[in-house]
């Protein structure tokens, strides 16, 4: 058993030990995350999306976007839409950083805009990383990376739409 340190907190020695470091390195804030440059990567992979979709079906619209608040670090999305039916409900893809009791957590869908349904949100695009600059960003390459391959997907969702 642990006994208590002179300043009353107990001391932690061997396996525990190992895994309160193991603990503290991972939960440790690294260099600051640049918001913008997340950003970036993520309009980047979706603007490669835009370009697919708008290749194969006339007349799509993409409209990128992002939000920040306190809750949501950044929340970096594209709405697609087509002119007919216009009251359909818009397609959302979209990454949202979270920030978590042990790191960030990034996440990515594809949605309903106005009526939020999600249509796909594979596990595969849920990461849990750690604060650092260089994670969060890869994080967010790899799960927008995810989301525009789904092409056939997207395209299929905006021909079936119905209003809302």
């Amino acid at each position: 058993m642990n006994k208590p340190h002179r300043t009353g907190a107990p001391v932690v020695r061997g396996a525990d030990a190992r895994a309160r470091q193991t603990l503290d390195l991972d939960s440790r804030p690294g260099p600051e995350v640049d918001w913008d440059e997340v950003q970036r990567a993520v309009e980047e992979a979706f603007s490669q999306l835009a370009a697919s979709v708008a290749g194969r079906l006339p007349g799509v619209r993409c409209r990128p976007g992002a939000n920040r608040s306190p809750a949501v670090l950044l929340y970096a999305y594209s709405v697609f839409d087509l002119p007919d039916p216009p009251d359909a409900d818009p397609i959302v893809v979209g990454v949202s950083f979270k920030r978590g009791a042990n790191g960030i957590l990034v996440r990515g869908d594809i949605c309903g805009e106005e009526s939020g349904e999600i249509y796909w949100a594979p596990s595969t695009c849920r990461v849990l990383v750690p604060q650092d600059a260089g994670g969060v960003l890869l994080a967010g390459r790899t799960v927008a990376t995810l989301l525009a391959r789904e092409v056939e997907m997207l395209m299929n969702l905006l021909r079936r739409r119905e209003p809302v």
